[in-house]
């Protein structure tokens, strides 16, 4: 349902994109319709039809001619992040079992193998650095951060809270937050500041804490520049996460409640954001 209202409210989709082959266009609208059809994030929808839609401009053949020589070659002259890497060919293993369900012994994908992740370091954001970032930083920009910083939710689901999102409760206010692959988790608002702040901007912004001027929320991409340049040189709006899964683990003692706090598909994620013995 949220991902209709979004779409009747004209969520910000950003500079039109650049045209592809003819021959894909029909595929990749298909395909997106499977993608709605099968209750795929609104998030995951458009990262994946990009990723489809960058690829069709390397290829100058159809989509149902691309070989696994040239979909492994395109793939190796990329230099991409492991995760950059990992969703881009989830992308292309969907598209093209997708184009070849009849036949899926000529789908190209069979030798993008994911590459493996390696657990990063926990670097949770100072206090110092937050609170700074608060007292320096516009209204709007602030409260950005502060909601990130207080409910420990990605920029993606942050730039999406509405106020049919946030309730009181008898223990107080909290938030549903609209997660990866359409999943949904509630979290605590411990700040009733933060809560009513942030209902008093979803009044201004049409239902949406953080409205685009060209009508929805903004995108994701723009929060995290304002968070970063918010937060100074040298942080960005994941650490913030990495904060809030830390002090929540040190406040809890239990790791598996965190998880299901931060919305992590695996407890090994969650475990690099509670390891840093100090935020302060």
């Amino acid at each position: 349902m949220r991902n209709v209202e979004e779409s009747q409210r004209g969520v910000r989709s950003g500079p039109k994109p650049w045209p592809i082959p003819d021959g894909w266009v029909q595929p990749i609208e298909e395909w997106r319709v499977v993608l709605v059809a099968t209750s795929r994030s609104e998030q995951t929808i458009k990262t994946r039809v990009l990723h489809i839609r960058s690829l069709a401009r390397g290829m100058d053949v159809l989509p149902h001619l691309v070989s696994r020589e040239m979909l492994t070659r395109w793939a190796g002259s990329k230099k991409w992040s492991t995760d950059t890497r990992n969703s881009h060919y989830a992308s292309y293993r969907s598209f093209f079992r997708f184009v070849h369900a009849d036949h899926p012994e000529s789908d190209p994908t069979g030798l993008l193998a994911g590459a493996p992740r390696h657990p990063g370091l926990p670097r949770p954001a100072p206090d110092s650095v937050v609170i700074n970032a608060v007292a320096s930083a516009s209204a709007r920009d602030a409260l950005l951060v502060r909601a990130m910083a207080e409910t420990g939710a990605r920029v993606g689901e942050v730039v999406r809270i509405h106020r049919d999102d946030i309730s009181l409760t008898p223990w107080g206010y909290s938030l549903l937050i609209h997660g990866k692959g359409g999943r949904q988790r509630v979290v605590p608002l411990p700040d009733h500041k933060l809560a009513k702040d942030l209902l008093a901007s979803c009044a201004e912004g049409d239902g949406w804490a953080f409205p685009s001027p060209k009508g929805g929320h903004i995108t994701s991409s723009w929060a995290g520049k304002v968070v970063s340049r918010a937060l100074g040189e040298g942080w960005s709006s994941h650490p913030l996460r990495h904060r809030y899964g830390t002090k929540a683990n040190r406040a809890s003692g239990d790791i598996r409640a965190v998880q299901e706090l931060v919305g992590h598909a695996r407890l090994t994620t969650t475990q690099v954001y509670t390891e840093v013995s100090s935020v302060s």
